[in-house]
């Protein structure tokens, strides 16, 4: 992951086999490869974990949209120097992925529990819910900010300034 990491200093911009190896190392590191039988790089649905099959599902093409919509609407908020683009693409492209993954890291931690994180993670499950209702779900929040943490602490490992990040 450092050596990724290392490259977000040269404008270097996360790619597909980017993400598979993201993927590898996060289910070894977390001991959660049980919970992935498989990563598919898609395009023609939204990124998800499919917690029945263990699959995974990545959608680029929506990340890389999402990510570069965000820093626009980041760069009319902020004074962002547009040499710093790359890392708030790379830092955006960090979060979506390591949001899916805290959903396989949820499965192992919480399915067939007992008590009341098993209940939420059940109850998130099943509910099939728009967007909006979607994000206000207890285990897409924790997922959420999770990732965000995630991300964060990884970007420390770049040559980001601190005002920046």
């Amino acid at each position: 992951m450092i050596t990724l990491l290392n490259k977000f200093d040269d404008n270097y911009i996360i790619k597909k086999e980017d993400v598979l190896e993201i993927v590898d190392k996060y289910a070894r590191d977390e001991n959660v490869s049980n919970n992935i039988k498989d990563v598919l790089l898609i395009n023609d649905e939204k990124s998800s974990y499919d917690t029945d099959n263990s699959i995974l599902k990545i959608n680029i093409d929506n990340i890389n949209d999402y990510s570069y919509e965000t820093l626009k609407t980041l760069k009319k908020e902020y004074s962002i120097d547009d040499k710093y683009d790359s890392y708030f693409i790379n830092y955006l492209y960090l979060y979506n992925i390591y949001f899916y993954l805290n959903h396989v890291k949820q499965k192992s931690m919480y399915e067939d529990k007992e008590d009341i994180t098993g209940y939420l993670y059940d109850l998130c499950n099943n509910i099939k819910a728009d967007n909006n209702t979607n994000n206000l779900l207890s285990m897409n929040i924790e997922a959420s900010n999770n990732s965000l943490l995630t991300a964060y602490n990884l970007m420390n490992h770049t040559k980001l300034p601190s005002k920046e990040a």
